[in-house]
């Protein structure tokens, strides 16, 4: 798959996530070497957290649960 057409499945994904309500969901990207963390916030997802390396990913439904993108490819 090219890169660019990598992104239209996640904006279709986050419009349809969104429409349904999903609170929160994560993207892992190995290209990029990050986890961002996307929350809904008044119907609409806005980036809750962004990890990279060693820093967290944290999520705001789970309290506590956080992991770095290092954590996940170990």
């Amino acid at each position: 798959m090219e890169k660019s057409s990598c992104h239209p499945p996640r904006i279709e994904k986050k419009a349809l996530y969104e429409s349904a309500g999903v609170a929160e969901y994560w993207i892992i990207d190995p290209d990029a070497a990050t986890v961002e963390v996307f929350a809904l916030i008044k119907g609409v997802y806005q980036l809750h957290s962004k990890a990279t390396g060693k820093v967290p990913a944290k999520s705001k439904m789970l309290a506590g649960f956080n992991i770095t993108f290092n954590e996940l490819t170990a």
